[in-house]
């Protein structure tokens, strides 16, 4: 993430206008995928003018007061040199244009790095209850199971520390007041020792919805979760999702573990019910029913709704009674995960259901 310090106002001199690009320096090397931050020098503008931030000619911001800077999400963009620049539009109808910066947009990395947005299944490791945990504590979570790179090699291994920190606890009141924990998640360690920031969210802005692991969870900012209830208590062992806040790279991953033979061997699974498109009403207990082909009695399934991890099980015989009372109205995602005893990691196709 390439950034600058920019301390510049606007102001009306007489001057003519400067308008300069100052971040990224001409010529910087960004990896697609990655948001840039924009940055223009603006000196002497007229009252009423406006700025306008272009990137291949196609407009990425439009700013009438400072600081006058936007980020560039290079996601999808093609390998190779890339233009920014910036318009200043005044309000006598004439435009001042900055200086073209060339920026080469690098294909991303697919080798041994965790991506943005990766998916990472943690269990708390200690009974948390609001108004007993303090405030400022360290919370300490681990692994639920190896997070690995398409030929099988280990970027995280299962049982490796994460961590996060207690950022509000108070204990249910008088008149009903509900208790509250709130918690932020902050990093764990790959197998190199490498510390990765986490997130609550797929989608750094926001697109993916936080199913409730815990009843009344709610998602204040990417990095924090709040649950409330009357008295709020989390169990040590209760999983949830977190995503891998930012491209990190792993130097040195771990062998794979996955047992060659046992890859040759076709394996399918399969969310049987809800069926695709069901409408289920919230007050009923819906059934989940996972098929796995071949059986393997010492598989471990991961239900997930809408990203999150619902729940964990061993076996292949898979019916789960699910509660969706404190699940929100509207469409969700279902997904069934399987890690085979081979270590081989298969994915069910996801179906869509509507919760009313």
């Amino acid at each position: 993430m390439l950034m600058a310090l920019l301390l510049a106002p606007w102001s009306a001199t007489g001057k003519p206008p400067v308008v300069r690009i100052i971040a990224p320096q001409p010529d910087a090397q960004v990896a697609s995928g990655e948001k840039v931050q924009v940055q223009v020098l603006l000196q002497a503008a007229p009252a009423g003018a406006s700025l306008q931030i272009l990137a291949d000619g196609k407009g990425i911001g439009l700013l009438d007061k400072g600081p006058y800077s936007v980020w560039w999400d290079t996601t999808g963009l093609e390998p190779g040199p890339h233009q920014l620049q910036a318009n200043l539009f005044q309000a006598d109808g004439s435009q001042i244009s900055s200086n073209p910066v060339r920026v080469v947009v690098k294909a991303a990395q697919t080798g041994s790095v965790l991506q943005e947005g990766q998916p990472v299944i943690l269990l708390t490791e200690q009974f948390m209850k609001s108004g007993e945990t303090q405030t400022g504590s360290t919370i300490r979570f681990r692994v639920d199971r190896d997070v690995l790179l398409p030929d099988g090699r280990v970027l995280v291994a299962a049982g490796a520390q994460a961590s996060g920190e207690v950022i509000k606890s108070e204990p249910h009141g008088l008149f009903g007041q509900a208790g509250e924990l709130n918690f932020a998640i902050r990093s764990l360690q790959a197998v190199d020792g490498t510390s990765v920031p986490l997130r609550a969210l797929k989608n750094a802005e926001g697109d993916s919805i936080m199913a409730p692991v815990i009843v009344g969870a709610v998602l204040i900012t990417p990095l924090v979760l709040l649950f409330n209830g009357p008295n709020v208590e989390i169990p040590a062992n209760t999983a949830f999702t977190a995503f891998v806040d930012k491209t990190t790279p792993v130097s040195k991953p771990q062998a794979s573990r996955l047992d060659a033979n046992a890859l040759k061997i076709p394996r399918t699974v399969s969310v049987l019910s809800p069926k695709e498109g069901a409408r289920i009403e919230k007050s009923d207990k819906v059934l989940l029913s996972v098929q796995i082909e071949p059986a393997d009695d010492n598989a471990y399934v991961r239900i997930y709704l809408d990203d999150q991890v619902i729940k964990i099980q061993k076996g292949s015989a898979q019916r789960i009674e699910w509660n969706a009372d404190n699940t929100k109205e509207g469409s969700h995602r279902l997904e069934a995960e399987v890690t085979y005893t081979s270590g081989q990691i298969v994915r069910s196709p996801a179906i869509q259901f509507t919760l009313e």
